[in-house]
């Protein structure tokens, strides 16, 4: 198996795992009618490099050609282009007046997923396909994650998790997460369906953290 960075090529199975890593987020914030498909939007933005939901900012688990996996990171280092590149996506998608609403329904996001702090890597989008599941390919994404923020200077992987997602709050702390807080729950946020989330960290070490 091998990790690197995303290209434009295999980008509907990258859509396909994005999506897989917080289908109740994206539902709340891309879809606004029956017709909406979160997806569609992913596949949208994934044909430009840059941005939150650009292909550069995606790396991949691969084993003979074939995408396993996805993760994603976000730090205080993003600088105005990224965001600038998230919201034309954003826009070239859904039109202005739907961006809006975007936008709006971007800071109930907020809420539940705090910006991220100097010291550090925030995890994102890590999605493995249903049939390599169970194959130790999210560990090794973590770890190469991790080997990556110390690259960076940072001195801590987090990430953010449903409440209800069990299976995951409990795989994250068998590799040492903790969970840090929990989040309020907002009017906003049960409006548009949304639960309480775990906010997890993990101190990174050379030892822990070499690919």
């Amino acid at each position: 198996m091998i990790i690197r960075q995303a290209h434009q090529q295999g980008i509907s199975v990258l859509a396909e795992l994005i999506y897989a890593s917080g289908p109740q987020a994206f539902d709340a914030l891309f879809t606004f009618n029956n017709n909406d498909n979160p997806q569609d939007f992913l596949l949208s933005a994934l044909q430009h490099k840059d941005g939150q939901y650009g292909f550069a900012n995606h790396w991949l688990a691969l084993k003979n050609d074939k995408i396993l996996a996805s993760v994603s990171a976000w730090h205080t280092e993003l600088n105005s282009d990224f965001h600038q590149a998230t919201m034309r996506s954003v826009v070239e998608h859904f039109g202005l007046e739907q961006s809006i609403d975007v936008v709006a329904r971007s800071q109930v996001v907020k809420h539940f997923i705090p910006a991220p702090q100097a010291h550090e890597w925030c995890i994102g989008h890590l999605a493995v396909l249903p049939q390599y599941q169970r194959q130790g390919i999210a560990s090794q994404l973590l770890q190469f994650m991790g080997a990556l923020a110390l690259q960076k200077g940072k001195s801590t992987l987090s990430l953010d998790v449903s409440q209800d997602n069990l299976s995951a709050i409990q795989f994250y702390q068998q590799l040492g997460f903790n969970i840090e807080t929990t989040s309020a729950l907002s009017p906003e946020m049960q409006r548009l369906g949304l639960t309480r989330h775990l906010h997890l960290s993990k101190l990174i070490t050379c030892q822990t953290s070499l690919i």
